[in-house]
């Protein structure tokens, strides 16, 4: 199932930036509690990979995710296009939390051991340059954790 046509790469942009968490009508809070229990499981596996310790999630909400790994020890960086959740993530996160999409997101090659999506690959207008992206950014041997 997908949407068509297609919306402008602007309205998608301007929806995430803007009206993402309100349209959802659940509390953003709620809704991390109830996957606190994946996150946790994933990150478990994750400690195997570690060669620059370095963990970014793409689409990162309020941290979630970002702060569960901080906490075990993880370098975190996170990619998120609602300016409110990245306003209020960047007094735990600094600017290892970037305000926009991968499409305009700058990371050496080599950069991440682990690159997470949690439920962002459904919504990415063009998934295969963005999935291109990712895969330089991460270190040989790291993975990609979709859901």
């Amino acid at each position: 199932m997908y949407q068509y046509p297609l919306p402008r790469v602007e309205t998608n942009e301007a929806f995430y930036k803007e009206s993402y968490y309100q349209s959802l009508g659940e509390p953003v809070s709620r809704i991390d509690e109830a996957r606190i229990s994946i996150y946790r499981r994933v990150l478990r596996k994750c400690g195997r990979y570690r060669k620059t310790n370095r963990l970014l999630d793409i689409g990162a909400g309020y941290g979630g995710v970002l702060s569960m790994a901080q906490k075990e020890g993880w370098e975190v960086w996170g990619i998120e296009p609602s300016r409110e959740a990245c306003d209020s993530s960047r007094g735990a996160f600094g600017d290892r939390i970037l305000n926009g999409t991968v499409e305009n997101a700058d990371f050496p090659e080599n950069h991440f051991d682990i690159i997470t999506l949690w439920n962002v690959l459904d919504y990415l207008l063009d998934p295969v340059n963005v999935m291109t992206r990712v895969r330089r950014w991460l270190v040989p041997g790291g993975r990609v954790i979709l859901r």
